[in-house]
């Protein structure tokens, strides 16, 4: 399992993959240990965005931490079964990461290439006095070594934890130092940044980690293992030293020790037992002496890219008339600033440091330890108090003599300000990658509102033919990417730490962003793009601010421009020649329809493909279906072509359809982001046609023109070679051919059909237009219906006298209360109330309204006042452009009602149409009754009698209107006729006749009878009445009586 301390790029080890159709779904390890959090992740060379919940990111991807490192670990919820149930491992103590793709980056045939930005582990610090302090997230040296130790099993006693403290503050104090562009910058003076993916010695990290932060490790007075800088001797050695015999100072430090042989006041050095002198001055030889040092890191002030530097010391090469190159045993270099600095200070100490000198002491050296700072003072080579590190100390039986192995030492090694190599930032790709997405010109909104994509700009030009067909030429307009010239700036350098504001500006919270920058010289050339900045903005408020800092640029740079989106695979310009600076703050600046450049980018091609129905608002959703109740297609006529959600939730996603019903399209494989009510989607061909290639921008192509298709037209950004950036962020932009005006005033009248099939249901049909003027943006239809309550008791209003065809006012014999504008039916005509004159029983009326026809009426003919209900359809925009609009059913229900009249109109942008009126009264009916379904029967078995009650009785529990009602015998009657009288409540309903040698009786339309009242009762009395002369007699058997409602 890897290790990562500090921040650095590692390549994740897959652990399980599976691919659903469209989707490959991967779970990463990363860490062992609690990480502080995932910075970016690149799956195949394309950025992968955050998981935002809610929101659907199919056409890109997305990642998610499944657990940081923590004990208890956490299921991977995208793994279950049926139920919900996690099928994987928790992953305790180790953080995992799952990622999602789809499959033109990853079609789960091999695994792929998972890079990830990662934060590394949080780690135990220490206070000065050796408490403990936190565990949180640091790259500090000393305390990434002091987490090693305990690892290899060094335990807290063992350990001198106020010196790993003073190591730590010493590691973070900030220098001034200049980065790749020459502009100032502070660092801490040493970080570590360690990613290991392979097993090695602790010794080995330990002390690459030491190198690369000029720290030592030692024994201290206690016993304890102790972590001290490697330093200047001030720094190092700052107070006389317990056990130093120094009396002075040496460049603003104390020696630990001052050793001399006689020609000083202090001596120290022991003679041989022939009385030579102990003293030995070596060097290296000039093959374990390099003066070329190289070494790898991952540069943190150049976006954590793997970068490498290669000092060498000029001077000792031409002294020798060659280079001697070797590898830096450093480790966790975090920036160029530190690692020249460590190199430079490698190589002094291997050229310039190449002198070492070995001697032998009493107990003088009881307190000397190695990497104290002594002096030496020998007259015969000419030493005089010249500092030395004490490298190596090797006592003899008892400690009577100790041998020191010590190098020599120079402060200026150990330099914090030596010059940083310039002009080495990243480069940008060499080979030719898929070019970015393709961008439109036109902003495409939500139906909220809210910003969403550019579509393209297209207008179309008509030309008839000599055949009486037309063709159409269709011109779409694009935003051009930019190549960048040779001569631009190079690439600005970013930080990846964003700062938020939650008042201010007008970013949503809770989304995730991503930003980058370039550079523009004084001539307008504008160079690559930096690195893409992620930026979880905050919940909890829309109004938030994101301001992205350490923006360092190149020399030559006059400008820069910003660029923004909700995935680093597609940008949008936000900002444009904005003088250079530090740091830019968003506010919530609308985007533009500008990419960044994109060397990549070659020629754009067009496709299109015919809409065959929709658009639909979705009233039918699951995770495998779509739908909408007022659809009103033939089953299985969409099998094998393909749904698009294009608005709302899911929006963008496609589906193959696999079957259909009136009002409901099965899908598969299932939706990845399940639709639900806001969600509007369209049916289309299931393939592209090829339309048209160009360099730039606009794009022409000729198609067969046909009023009222609607086609999607898709374009896609291509490099050299072809390839074609995905199509899921290209532009796909609906077009009605022949609707290249927008509406201009209000909709013409529209067709419309009402029908009754029964149960009480109504259903609106064949809406349309003879003329799709002015119905692109057409959003709701209104339909009215005047109708009688057939379920009330008798009327009890009449004409109190005869009435023409044209008089305005007519006078009832009972007092009746309407409004003005109700309507009244008298006989087939209907009429419009204008006003009451109650003391005189008297209605002006219009007469002949809702299409009716005015007629003279008999004085007594009956009055009724209608009732009237309003039932709002929507509409998606464009709906009645597509040929497949003509299968609109819609279905409401309205039980036991007589429609009389029925009026419709529809409403667009511009206000509402005329109504289209139809009147039925004329029916036989005298409208059309909906009714409410259902039927009773009544059965008498065996041979008939007459008989009162002759069933029992037929309890009503709710009021019907009756659509009609008949009987019939098994057996029919010889010589009788069969009267059947039904009764409600005991009083006549109707009379029903079976005459002799039949079976079956009349039929009574039930719209002549009164309702079957709430909780009445049904009963029988059957009458067998003689025919004469009949030739015999036989009283029939076994009689239903059917009630239809």
């Amino acid at each position: 399992v890897p290790l990562v301390y500090g921040i650095g790029w590692i390549k994740a080890f897959i652990i399980f993959s599976r691919n659903d159709g469209n989707m490959t779904h991967m779970e990463a390890l990363l860490s062992m240990g609690t990480i502080q959090g995932v910075m970016k992740v690149v799956v195949n060379d394309i950025e992968i965005p955050q998981a935002v919940p809610g929101h659907d990111m199919t056409a890109t991807g997305w990642f998610s931490v499944v657990t940081t490192g923590t004990r208890q670990g956490s299921f991977n919820l995208d793994f279950s079964d049926s139920n919900g149930n996690p099928l994987g491992d928790p992953y305790g103590s180790m953080a995992v990461l799952s990622i999602v793709v789809p499959n033109r980056i990853s079609s789960g045939r091999s695994l792929p290439n998972v890079e990830v930005l990662l934060q590394g582990m949080q780690i135990d610090s220490f206070n000065l006095d050796g408490s403990f302090q936190a565990t949180a997230y640091t790259n500090n040296p000393a305390w990434v070594i002091l987490d090693i130790l305990r690892r290899s099993g060094w335990s807290i006693a063992d350990l001198n934890l106020p010196t790993f403290a003073v190591s730590a503050a010493f590691c973070q104090e900030l220098l001034n130092t200049t980065d790749l562009n020459g502009n100032p910058l502070q660092v801490p003076r040493y970080e570590c940044n360690l990613v290991l993916t392979k097993r090695q010695s602790a010794a080995t990290l330990i002390r690459g980690i030491r190198v690369a932060s000029s720290l030592m490790l030692r024994y201290g007075y206690t016993g304890l293992l102790e972590l001290l800088p490697e330093t200047t001797i001030a720094a190092q050695q700052p107070t006389l030293p317990d056990g130093s015999n120094s009396t002075e100072t040496l460049f603003g430090g104390w020696p630990a020790y001052e050793f001399s042989d006689a020609s000083a006041p202090f001596s120290g050095i022991v003679r041989n037992p022939n009385g030579s002198s102990s003293v030995r001055l070596t060097s290296r030889t000039i093959a374990e002496t390099s003066n070329r040092l190289s070494v790898e890191f991952q540069d943190e002030s150049n976006e954590y890219q793997q970068d490498s530097l290669s000092v060498v010391d000029a001077g000792d090469s031409s002294l020798i008339g060659y280079e001697i190159s070797s590898q830096s045993t450093a480790l966790g270099i975090a920036n160029f600033s530190q690692a020249t600095r460590v190199l430079l200070r490698q190589l002094d100490k291997s050229t310039k440091g190449n002198l070492f000198i070995q001697f032998q002491t009493s107990f003088r050296a009881l307190k000397v330890r190695p990497g104290d700072i002594i002096t030496v003072t020998y007259a015969k080579e000419g030493l005089q108090r010249v500092p030395f590190r004490v490298t190596k100390l090797s006592p003899s039986m008892n400690y009577e003599v100790v041998t020191i192995l010590a190098q020599i030492h120079d402060d200026d090694w150990y330099s914090d300000n030596p010059t940083v190599l310039r002009n080495a930032g990243r480069q940008p790709a060499a080979q030719t990658r898929v070019p970015r997405p393709l961008i439109g010109v036109n902003a495409h909104l939500s139906p909220t509102g809210t910003f969403e994509s550019f579509d393209f700009a297209i207008s179309e030009a008509i030309h008839a033919q000599q055949d009486g067909t037309a063709t159409d030429i269709l011109t779409v307009s694009f935003s051009q990417p930019s190549n960048p010239s040779p001569n631009s700036p190079g690439l600005p350098l970013v930080s990846l730490s964003p700062q938020f504001t939650s008042a201010g500006g007008t970013l949503q919270g809770g989304s995730n962003l991503y930003y980058a920058v370039s550079a523009i010289d004084g001539s307008g050339n504008e160079g690559m793009l930096s690195y893409t900045i992620p930026c979880a903005v905050p919940s909890g408020t829309n109004a938030n601010t994101v301001t992205i800092s350490g923006l360092s640029f190149p020399p030559g740079a006059a400008s820069f421009n910003v660029y923004r989106g909700s995935t680093p695979q597609l940008l949008y310009r936000i900002a444009s020649r904005v003088p250079v600076a530090g740091s830019y703050t968003d506010t919530g600046a609308a985007p533009q329809p500008v990419g960044p450049p994109d060397p990549s980018f070659d020629h754009a091609n067009f496709y299109y493909r015919y809409e065959y129905a929709g658009p639909f608002p979705a009233t039918i959703f699951s995770s495998t279906t779509v739908g909408w109740s007022d659809m009103g297609a033939n089953n299985l006529v969409y099998a094998g072509r393909v749904v698009r959600i294009i608005e709302g939730t899911g929006a963008g996603q496609e589906r193959s359809i696999s079957s259909n019903t009136q009002s409901t399209l099965t899908v598969m494989p299932a939706w990845s982001t399940v639709p639900d009510s806001s969600s509007v989607f369209v049916i289309v061909d299931s393939s592209w046609r090829f339309a048209a290639i160009t360099a730039s921008s606009p794009a022409q192509f000729e198609i067969p023109y046909q009023t009222g298709t609607a086609i999607q037209i898709s374009g896609r950004a291509a490099n050299v070679n072809n390839l074609e950036a995905s199509p899921d962020l290209c532009p796909l932009t609906r077009w009605t051919l022949g609707g290249g005006q927008t509406d201009v005033g209000t909709a013409g009248i529209p067709g419309f059909s009402v029908a009754v099939p029964g149960g009480g249901d109504v259903v609106l049909s064949g809406v349309g237009f003879s003329n799709l003027a002015n119905t692109s943006s057409v959003s709701s239809g209104t339909l009215q219906l005047y109708w009688w309550n057939e379920l009330l008791a008798a009327n009890s209003y009449s004409l109190a006298s005869a009435v023409d065809a044209v008089t305005q006012s007519i006078t009832l014999a009972e007092a009746a209360s309407p409004n003005p504008g109700d309507v009244i039916q008298i006989d087939a005509e209907l009429m419009s109330i204008v006003s009451v004159n109650a003391a005189a029983n008297m209605y002006s009326v219009v007469r002949g309204v809702l299409s009716s026809t005015p007629t003279a009426h008999n004085a007594g003919a009956a009055v009724l006042h209608l009732s009237s209900s309003n039932v709002i359809v929507p509409f998606a925009p464009g709906f009645f452009e597509n040929r497949a609009s003509l299968n609109y059913l819609h279905t409401f229900n309205l039980p036991d009602a007589r429609i009389c009249a029925a009026e419709f109109f529809v409403s667009n942008s511009f206000g509402s149409s005329q109504a289209n009126q139809v009147c039925y009264t004329g029916l036989p009916d005298g409208g059309l009754r909906t009714l409410s379904g259902g039927q009773f029967s009544i059965q008498v078995g065996g041979n008939l009698a007459t008989q009162q009650n002759a069933a029992p009785p037929l309890f009503i529990e709710a009021a019907h209107a009756v659509r009609d009602i008949r009987a019939s015998v098994n057996q029919a009657a010889s010589g009788y006729n069969i009267s059947i009288d039904i009764l409600q409540n005991g009083v006549e309903y109707c009379q029903l006749q079976i005459p002799s040698g039949a079976t079956t009786s009349n039929i009574i339309d039930g719209a002549s009878l009164p309702a079957l009242a709430e909780a009445a009762t049904v009963s029988i009395n059957i009458t067998l009445n003689v025919v004469p002369n009949a030739p015999s007699m036989n009283p029939g058997r076994d009689l239903t009586i059917t009630i239809r409602l």
